[in-house]
Order: C-alpha cells, then structure tokens, then sequence
C-alpha cells in the first residue's frame, strides 16, 4: 500500500497540483492532459516558445513598409461685433470655424543594407526552433514520466489483489486439511503444509502492500 501512495503522490507532484487534487478517479488520459496544463516545467517551455514566437514577427517588421497617419482639428470662435477704433461694428462671419488637416505616409527602410536586418531574423528562427523542440520534448518527458506512474500503480495494485486471493485460497486449504485430519483422512504433515502455504502468501501479501 506504501508504494501505491508513493507512485500516486508521484503523479500529483508532477502534475503539479498538490494543493488542488480532489477525490476522484483519474483516467491515464485525464493525468496526462491534467499535468500537461499545470506542469510549471511545460509552462515555462511554452511561454519561451511564445515569446520568441513573437519575437520573430517583430524582426519580420523590420522588413514591411512604415505607415504613418497624422490629423489635427482646430477651431475658432468669432464674436457677433467687432470693436474697430472704438466703433462697434458688425462681424461678417461670427461664430465658430472648424479647421481639418491630415496626412498618410508610407516609407520603406532596410537597416544595415538589409544585412543587419536579415542576421536578425535568422538569429531569431533559430531561438523558435531551439524554445519549441524544448516544449515538445518537456511535453513528451512530462507524458513518459506520467504513463510509468500510472502503470506502476496499476501493477502494484494487481498485485496486492493477487496476493490477497493466495491468502484467502490458503485460508480455505487449511481449514479442509484440519477438517480431514479430523475425519483421518489427512495427516498432520498435510496441516502443517497447508499453514505453511497460508504464512507464506500472508508474507506475500505484506511484501506487496508495502512495495
């Protein structure tokens, strides 16, 4: 029974979750996609995998035509009278003006020739190459790792079954050997033989609780 706790806590802490495993029976599949989205070790691989990912796409922009867009709005207001040498006299155009301007353009610039700007871009190929096969590879070692586990607490499992199966078995086989050294029909040889076969599945049945 050690060794079933032992491998289950080995399935909880490498899933990573501790602190938030609930009592309930847990498929080969349902571990394996549970440690796969909280394993702290997977995360990390894919979020490096992320950020060079985007990393890329900024050095991809060094090459893309720049865009700039710029507008302005003014307004003024003219009162209804002017005041021209003390003389009060009417505006011609009162109130409010609302003035637009824009401009939209487009450049196209090459850092270093295009050399820099190319050294760059291969520089950064080579980080989403190295940060997604260190993904993948943390994902199918966190699988492996997970698929031994499970198995290993099947087996152990099997196992404890089995032997106590032989206990029950010898169990019965002493006590027919008593009742037919009872009615003579057997010797006490056969008793003794029958106890020994019961201690030693009992022993079994020990070994493989404690694994």
């Amino acid at each position: 029974m050690r060794r079933i706790l032992r491998l289950l806590m080995t399935i909880i802490i490498v899933s990573g979750l501790l602190t938030s495993v609930q009592a309930e029976k847990y498929t080969l599949e349902r571990c394996i996609e549970t440690a796969l989205q909280n394993n702290y070790g997977v995360i990390a691989a894919k979020n490096s995998y992320d950020a060079t990912k985007w990393s890329l796409y900024s050095a991809y922009s060094q090459l893309l035509p720049s865009l700039s867009i710029s507008a302005t709005r003014s307004e003024s207001w003219s009162p209804a009278y002017l005041y021209i040498e003390g003389v009060r006299t009417p505006n011609p155009r009162p109130g409010t003006n609302i003035n637009y301007s824009g401009s939209l353009r487009f450049g196209q610039s090459y850092p270093g020739l295009g050399l820099g700007a190319y050294a760059n871009i291969k520089q950064k190929q080579a980080q989403r190459h190295s940060n997604y096969y260190n993904f993948v590879g943390a994902q199918k070692e966190l699988v492996l790792s997970i698929k031994d586990a499970y198995f290993n607490v099947i087996r152990a499992k099997m196992l404890i079954d089995v032997s106590k199966d032989a206990v029950k078995r010898g169990e019965e086989q002493l006590k027919t050997a008593q009742s037919r050294y009872e009615l003579g029909s057997a010797s006490l040889s056969d008793v003794l033989k029958a106890k020994v076969l019961r201690s030693n599945a009992k022993l079994d049945m020990i070994s493989a609780e404690n694994g």
